[in-house]
């Protein structure tokens, strides 16, 4: 065998009975079969193109030419990797394997070898003996591996199978150089002259058929196949992108024409591509998966070999999906999603969409029916989508604000008219942040706000902190105003009812038009009242639940007639796991009445445990996840059994709107409770076929991944089935189908809160989350509000874009909401006091009211108005309650010295010492005072004994003025005796006195000189402070320590 730089001719005669030749080193003319079947070498001097020269052999000069460079490592290649594989391949037999296919594949590899590639493009080009040994036995492995693939199988053996016999010709197989880089696929050329051609018969499978399409229109192209580039970012910059701190990326191409897209995901076909530019360098035949790609990420620079391969994809977007990949963070590459960022659309442009929508579906129908199918190439509910354009006009029409604090309840009464609530600020550090516009009536009418001041309170006296002293008392309001947490209206009956913090449950008659109402019955409480529901059949039944350890819920039945002396009955919970426990017990969490026929007289109560001091600690640890889940016939007063769960922590319930069920989100229970879940939602039904009782018992147990729950709401979607959602703490709305299982379809998020969280994995703790669900008129608009201040609206159905839009940014976090019953109107409350109102038609007489043009142009806005305050209330009348500040009509006008003489010295709070210097000092009452420095007591008990700090500091202070060892400043106390008095000092007495100063004495002419001069002719308590220093007192300077 010759091996020159002329080529290499490698003889197989026994091959299918057929010449078989592989030219591996690139000739470019025609061979003689008949040469070849002998073995023999042929010479390649007559080529059109001479070969390269031979370098000298005393110095090799760098080679700088690529043909020079390519004939020498034809050279190489021919006298250093040949020769093995010729040996290897000998040894296969001919019948079965494609011997000189497997050859041509094994040089191929080996010449893409990293390990082997350097050597051939070495100086020297020699090899060692051992490095001889080592390509030896790197050919015999490859070889040898390609044998085992059925590609290089001959099926001579196998009969033949019916089917389409085609012929084909053969020809001998003249191939070209070798590529020199991998990806790149080896070229074959035509013979000057070839042999006869040969006919082999083999079987082929039957000619695929498409399957056939009902339209008749081409399928369009998939959105991210038209994108010149495909950008991808990683998931860390995905995240940062939806959360909006990259905003430059939307400002870096304008948004008029369309979406910005920003990633692209790989899809099915691009990791399929990837995988085929890698398997030169792998060596193997690897499945087109993700999975294998990761495990190639590991060993190659992926990103580096791929560059300029990937149609779109630069090498920085192969590099960030590969360390997704490897990080377990890359999407599902068989749902590739386009992610974009659009600009904020005009109303004009909404309405035109709207417009073309509707004109869509009239045409559609009027040309096919209500079939759902045809011109619209898939299948359209008619009703449903008329109802969702309808509702998707629905716009802002009014905002109010300035309200005393969180929307906290709202509930629509007739003639679209809205009851709220807001919570107030009333603790003992920030009353001086109460202020009134903690109830209010919205009149549709009229288009205002009204407050109404009738939830207050006395207010309490504070002992300690900045609302302590004499001075922020007569400054402030004397009334605090109580949040008010829950309202509800009886339509029946025509009466509104709202709870408050003052412990108190009011009855309201409210004007038709909304312009005002009266409170025509009080309900006086032991406790906080957080709940209050009416019975929605007539009954005139309605419910409390207070903050009290023991009769916690009442029911009240209303006698129009009388509604002040309406009769009540009280229930409680049947644990009695706290009883005597004076750290904690179990409180009513919710409190509903149901809402289907057939369960308007059930009341649905969960009890949770709860601290007195709001520390969980005071709980024991295997109490915090129990409760009770109590069902109540009001008709018979008894309890319906519930067969599941009722021992569990519940936070929410919520009632079917068409069937006999509720559900409960609750802690996990059960004997088996999946990783991850921390809560559970249990579907209840009415089980009358086992329980004759009406027992209702578990129909489905949904997991939750959250660790506590807000709010629960239920809808059907078809008779049997039903969508639920959870709105919880961690910004998530959970959203299950009950006919797809126990995962929830739909997990949708929302953004950062408003108020921020130290630590991610702390938002739960301090952060509300999700407070306001409600769905439009139909399942396919669900609408969320979270403490991130957006709206969000979804379409649930859509189960891989549920999004549909933003409908609300507000400036807090938002905390409740609801549509009118007729769903025109759209009620949104924030934690700022802001109550926002949308409108789903143009409401003209609300865009009068809450529009103004910009003067000098055309442009109106909308501005927001406030809240229409209510007249000052008369100030509290005298209470026996030594806590509470008394202030009658003779205080009203008084001085702070009056003040506190009756306050203090008249009650015998405090007396005066029988020495002038000493002053006022404790009186036999002054315990009711109240005036203790509670932290410097044991336990902030007064009765207990001094801590050690304030204990030093009294005996300080007590020797400092009577003198002691102690005693850092020691000092004389000058006591003043009791004077004589006799002659001498009666008249010494007269003598000062008739020098003292008096106006009176002098002459008119001087007086009015002096006052000219601007003399100060009178000191009273009108006259010039004198700048005198007052020394701080010992309380003061230990406060600004």
């Amino acid at each position: 065998m010759n091996t020159g730089n002329e080529g290499q001719i490698i003889a197989d005669e026994n091959v299918h009975g057929r010449a078989g030749v592989l030219y591996l080193m690139g000739a470019q003319e025609s061979v003689d079969a008949r040469s070849v079947s002998d073995g023999r070498s042929l010479d390649v001097g007559s080529s059109q193109e001479p070969p390269a020269k031979k370098p000298r052999l005393s110095s090799v000069p760098s080679i700088t030419s690529s043909q020079a460079r390519r004939d020498a490592l034809k050279a190489r290649l021919g006298s250093q990797l040949i020769p093995h594989i010729i040996r290897a391949v000998h040894d296969l037999p001919p019948a079965e394997l494609k011997r000189d296919a497997i050859a041509v594949m094994a040089t191929s590899i080996l010449v893409k070898d990293p390990e082997f590639g350097h050597l051939l493009r070495a100086d020297s080009g020699l090899l060692t003996p051992v490095a001889h040994n080592l390509t030896a036995q790197r050919a015999a492995e490859v070889v040898r591996r390609l044998a085992s693939l059925p590609e290089y199988r001959l099926n001579v053996s196998r009969k033949e199978a019916p089917g389409v016999i085609k012929k084909e010709q053969v020809s001998p197989l003249v191939i070209a150089a070798l590529p020199t880089t991998p990806g790149s696929e080896p070229t074959f050329p035509v013979a000057a002259s070839t042999p006869p051609a040969a006919e082999i018969k083999r079987p082929l499978r039957k000619p695929y058929k498409p399957r056939i399409r009902r339209e008749t229109s081409p399928q369009p192209i998939r959105q991210w196949r038209q994108l010149a580039t495909r950008p991808y970012l990683s998931a860390l910059d995905r995240d940062a992108v939806q959360q909006g701190s990259q905003l430059a990326l939307a400002k870096a191409s304008p948004l008029r024409d369309g979406p910005v897209v920003y990633h692209v995901d790989f899809s099915v076909a691009e990791i399929a591509q990837m995988i085929d530019h890698m398997i030169p360098y792998v060596q193997l035949n690897v499945p087109r998966t993700a999975a294998a790609l990761r495990q190639i990420c590991t060993e190659y620079p992926v990103s580096t070999l791929l560059e300029g391969k990937l149609p779109g994809r630069a090498e920085q977007d192969i590099r960030n999906f590969c360390s997704d990949l490897l990080a377990g963070t890359s999407a599902d590459t068989k749902n590739a999603k386009v992610f974009s960022i659009q600009g904020n659309t005009t109303p004009q442009q909404d309405e035109h969409r709207r417009e073309t929508r509707v004109s869509t579906l009239l045409f559609a129908r009027e040309l096919d029916g209500n079939r759902g199918m045809g011109r619209t190439r898939r299948y359209v509910n008619f009703q449903s989508s008329f109802k969702q354009v309808h509702e998707d006009a629905i716009s802002l029409a009014a905002e109010f604000t300035n309200c005393a604090g969180d929307i906290s309840t709202m509930t629509w009464i007739p003639n679209q008219n809205i009851l709220c609530g807001t919570t107030a600020h009333s603790d003992a550090h920030n009353q001086q942040y109460n202020k009134p516009g903690n109830l209010l009536l919205y009149s549709a009418s009229r288009g205002v706000l009204l407050a109404f001041p009738d939830h207050r309170i006395p207010r309490p006296l504070v002992t300690k902190g900045e609302n302590s002293s004499v001075a922020m008392r007569q400054s402030q309001d004397p009334w605090i105003y109580s949040s008010v947490v829950s309202s509800d209206y009886d339509a029946i009956h025509g009466l509104a009812y709202t709870s408050s913090f003052d412990k108190t449950i009011k009855v309201w008659k409210v004007d038709s038009d909304g312009g005002s109402m009266r409170a025509v019955a009080t309900f006086q409480h032991d406790g906080n009242v957080n709940f209050v529901t009416t019975a929605k059949d007539g009954s005139g039944n309605v419910a409390a639940a207070a903050d009290t350890t023991t009769e916690a819920v009442r029911i009240y039945t209303m006698n129009l007639d009388n509604i002040s002396q309406s009769p009540y009955y009280t229930i409680s919970c049947t644990r009695n796991d706290a009883d005597g426990s004076d750290k904690w017990a179990y409180f009513p969490a919710t409190v509903q009445w149901g809402i289907a026929p057939g369960t308007q007289h059930l009341l649905l109560v969960g009890y949770s445990p709860r601290s007195f001091s709001g520390d969980e600690q005071d709980i024991p640890v295997d109490k915090l996840n129990t409760g009770e889940i109590m069902l109540w016939d009001a008709l018979e007063r008894r309890q319906v059994p519930v067969m599941t769960a009722t021992t569990a922590n519940v936070f929410e319930v919520a009632w079917h709107p068409t069937v006999c069920g509720f559900v409960v989100g609750t802690s996990p229970c059960g004997l088996h409770v999946d990783h991850g879940v921390r809560t559970q939602v249990h579907v209840f039904r009415q089980d009358n076929a086992t329980h004759a009782d009406g027992a209702y018992s578990e129909y489905q147990k949904l997991d939750c991944f959250a660790s506590d729950i807000n709010e629960l709401s239920i809808v059907p979607n078809s008779l049997q089935s039903s969508y639920i959602t959870a709105a919880c703490t961690d910004g998530k709305v959970y959203v299950w189908d009950m006919s797809q299982g126990d995962k929830p379809i739909h997990v949708l998020k929302h953004g950062t809160p408003l108020d921020g969280v130290l630590r991610p994995e702390d938002r739960e703790r301090e952060d509300t989350g999700v407070k306001f669900t409600t769905w439009g008129r139909d399942p396919s608009r669900l609408y969320t509000g979270s403490s991130d201040g957006v709206v969000k609206v979804w379409n649930i159905r859509n189960r891989r874009k549920p999004f549909v839009r933003d409908l609300l940014r507000a400036p807090g976090p938002i905390s409740c909401g609801g549509f009118s019953p007729d769903h025109s109107k759209l009620a949104i409350g924030d934690a700022t006091g802001r109550l926002f109102l949308f409108s789903v038609a143009k409401d003209e007489k609300l865009e009068k009211q809450f529009t103004m043009t910009l003067p000098g142009t055309d442009r109106r806005i909308r501005r927001p108005k406030p809240f229409t305050p209510h007249p000052e209330p008369p100030a509290p009348v005298l209470v026996q309650d030594a806590d509470v500040m008394v202030l009658d009509d003779a205080d009203e006008d008084v001085d702070a010295a009056t003040y506190a003489r009756r306050r203090y010295l008249d009650t015998q709070q405090v007396t005066i010492h029988r020495n002038p210097v000493i002053g006022a000092v404790q009186g036999p009452q002054y315990a009711a005072s109240g005036l203790f420095l509670r932290d410097a007591h044991l336990d902030d008990d007064p009765a207990a004994p001094l801590l050690t700090k304030f204990e030093r500091l009294q005996q300080e202070s007590r020797h400092s003025v009577l003198g002691g060892p102690a005693s850092r400043r020691p000092r004389s106390l000058r006591r003043l005796a009791p004077a004589s008095l006799n002659e001498a000092t009666e008249t010494r007495h007269r003598a000062n006195v008739a020098r003292d100063f008096d106006v009176a004495m002098l002459a008119e002419a001087d007086v009015e000189e002096l006052v000219r001069a601007g003399a100060l002719l009178d000191i009273g308590d009108e006259g010039e402070d004198w700048g005198f220093a007052y020394e701080e007192s010992l309380m003061e300077e230990e406060e600004e320590d």
